[in-house]
């Protein structure tokens, strides 16, 4: 069974993917980033509670708080087994415990193939198969978020856009002055 994974989706903070993988606690912990599962041998190698500040193209502030769990790559020719989900939960019960804000911020990845330059990832879908719970792990984009917001709720942008479809994009080709844009 193979469930996608929406914004608001099951494992969008860490709490909620404690939930999703109490259901199958013997299950093995199988992570696929590119098309190809992580080694068995893979390592959580730190859990990180992370409050970003910041200020958008339209001036507009935003105070968010994100959970990142980083990945350390095991070899290729790994043949150890995975993690199961109930280890997997006890590493981050036990951070939560120490760290409380883990539990709620928005949740994401941090994992390197061969362990090179790191990637900032989100859980895209979680399936149940032969045993295992395999989750699967995608890129995510830089966005405008004064757009972003235009596009999803009809509002008027703050960064300044001028345009008349949602098939715009902020400060890209096309635009009338835009004032996050501006020099």
């Amino acid at each position: 069974m193979n469930i996608p994974l929406a914004t608001n989706a099951p494992l969008a903070t860490l709490e909620t993917m404690l939930a999703v993988l109490a259901e199958r606690p013997e299950n093995e912990l199988v992570f696929v980033y590119d098309g190809r599962e992580i080694s068995a041998d893979y390592h959580v190698t730190e859990l990180k509670a992370v409050t970003i500040d910041a200020i958008d193209c339209g001036r507009n502030r935003d105070r968010t708080m994100e959970t990142v769990v980083q990945l350390l790559d095991g070899p290729a020719q790994a043949a150890g087994s995975y993690l199961d989900t109930g280890k997997f939960a006890g590493i981050a019960e036990t951070s939560m415990a120490a760290i409380p804000a883990l539990k709620t911020g928005k949740l994401y990845f941090e994992f390197a193939p061969e362990n090179a330059a790191l990637n900032k990832l989100e859980a895209g879908s979680v399936a149940y198969a032969d045993g295992r719970t395999i989750i699967t792990l995608v890129a995510i984009s830089a966005a405008c978020k004064p757009a972003q917001h235009w596009l999803n709720d009809n509002a008027v942008p703050s960064c300044g856009i001028v345009e008349t479809t949602k098939s715009a994009t902020c400060c890209g080709t096309g635009k009338a002055q835009s004032a996050c844009c501006a020099a």
